[in-house]
Parts: C-alpha cells; structure tokens; sequence
C-alpha cells in the first residue's frame, strides 16, 4: 500500500512540475523560476460609523498601498548578484519606483468584515536592461554553435539575476545580463530543466555541471566549457538546483 501511495504522489509531481525555487519573506515571495515577486495586500477597515458605514480610508486603496510596498520591498531583496541587491543601487530607485506603479493585480477578495485581500505582482524581466543600459549589437551566432546554457549545480545554491562562471586557470566569465557573453537572454533558476521558461536556451544548449563557490559565483566542475569562456553561446541560462 505504501509503494502505491509513493507512486501516486511521484505521478502527480511529474504532472505538476518540479516546485519552483522561491525565496519567502513576511511581504511575500521572490519567484525565481518564473521570474515574478509577488505580495498580498491587505486593507482591513480600522473604524466603523455608528450607521455601519466604513471610514477611515476605502479598505481597497489601504489593500493596494499596501501591496505596493510590500513588492517594493520585496523587489528591493533581489539580488542582482554577488555584490548587490536592486535597492542598494541608488541609480536603480527610479525605475524600481516605476516598476512598482505598473504592478499588476489579480481580483481583489472582500470579506464580510470589509478585510479586503489584493494579491499583486511585478516581473523581473526589466532589471537587466536596467542595469546593464543600451546592450552593444550582438553577433550573429556561429553555425553549430549552443543556442543557450544549462547549469546543474551540485548541491544548492543562492539565485542571483547574475552570476560567474569560474573554471579552470582563474578563466572566468559573467552571465545573465544583456552586455555579457554568456547569457543575455536572462536566467531562471529551476528545480528541472523542463520547468525553464520555453525558449530561453533554445533547441540547441551546452550543459555543465558546477558547484556553488561564493555568492553569485558557480565553479565549473564538468561538461563542455570551450565555448563558455570563449563567449560562444547566446541565448539564455538555465541554472539547476536541487
């Protein structure tokens, strides 16, 4: 009984897909796989009227305040890579401030105490051009070449929307930005490969296995590694963690 009890839950992980890496905190959560922070704001009404009329603000632009900070506190926790989070960069502030304004919102849910609950979101997809500025042309890719990159880590380790390739002879290399070589097209972290996002390393990828070896930085233990520090791969990057 036990074996078909483990065999039904197997079967329905491989239906719902691996379980995305996520990053929690009392805001809310930092999606990494899908690219996402999302919050839940709450408006709950603090006075009632003696007619039992709510005052003291509409308990719905309380839920969306609150939403909004809480994502950008939440966005201000990214870590954009082994030396920086996005809210310690002051020249970032803006368009972090615009990225929280643009948030976006599924139905909000009123209780019957008048509690109202607006769960909200904001993509990560705009921080690399925002840090990297006006990326330079890029090269067509060479004939054969990889079309992207996935990286099985051995072990675990901390997402970052960049990270360094470390290899052999001090051989070094930056990823996940639009101006580095390896990359471009951004990275997501997965528990499985078949959980990236379609397309990002194409049909054609190169696979390496590292190992974690500092915050932001991976130690390439094996795999075909003359195209990554010879910035031959375009496309994105797939970052396996267990």
């Amino acid at each position: 009984m036990a074996g078909v009890r483990w065999a039904a839950a197997a079967l329905a992980l491989a239906l719902v897909g691996a379980a995305p890496v996520e990053e929690t905190t009392d805001d809310g959560t930092i999606d990494w796989t899908h690219g996402t922070v999302r919050a839940l704001g709450v408006g709950t009404p603090r006075i009632l009227s003696p007619t039992g009329a709510l005052t003291d603000g509409d308990p719905y632009e309380i839920a969306k305040g609150d939403a909004q900070a809480r994502l950008r506190r939440l966005l201000a926790r990214v870590r954009l890579d082994a030396a920086a989070r996005l809210g310690q960069v002051e020249t970032l502030t803006p368009a972090l401030d615009a990225a929280v304004r643009a948030y976006r919102a599924d139905a909000a849910r009123t209780f019957s105490d008048g509690t109202v609950h607006l769960p909200a979101r904001v993509d990560l997809a705009w921080i690399p051009a925002a840090v990297a500025g006006a990326p330079p042309p890029r090269l067509p890719a060479e004939a054969g070449a990889p079309t992207g990159l996935v990286v099985q880590v051995e072990g675990g380790a901390s997402p970052a929307l960049r990270v360094r390739l470390t290899g052999p002879d001090g051989a070094s290399v930056f990823a996940g930005l639009p101006t580095d070589p390896i990359g471009a097209e951004g990275v997501a972290w997965v528990r499985d490969a078949t959980d990236a996002p379609e397309g990002l390393v194409g049909d054609r990828p190169a696979r390496i296995t590292a190992r974690a070896a500092g915050r932001g930085v991976l130690a390439v233990a094996g795999g075909d590694v003359a195209p990554l520090f010879l910035g031959r791969i375009r496309g994105g990057l797939v970052v396996v963690i267990r």
